[in-house]
């Protein structure tokens, strides 16, 4: 059997799970909305695609990161100086 797998989205009360405690089997993939079960899917695929489709519905976006580019520059060459090192 595969790792347990869970996606939540508590803002939603959205959970996606394969192999954890709440499934009724190990073979299939659920959504749950809170403690009910919404759904059963035979592959990850399926699951992922109704996945969508709910936060599709529900309008929900990911919150904006804020980017700070100095510092993401300062990575960068960090990464850069220590591939070009290694020879």
């Amino acid at each position: 059997m595969a790792s347990p797998y869970r996606q939540c989205l508590p803002q939603l009360g959205l959970s996606l799970e394969h192999g954890t405690d709440r499934t009724p089997d190990g073979r299939g993939w659920f959504i749950f909305r809170g403690a009910d079960l919404l759904a059963r899917y035979p592959s990850e695929a399926k699951a992922r695609d109704a996945w969508k489709v709910l936060l599709d519905e529900a309008g929900w976006q990911p919150a904006k990161r804020a980017i700070n580019a100095s510092e993401a520059m300062r990575r960068e060459k960090t990464e850069r100086w220590a591939r070009n090192r290694a020879g």
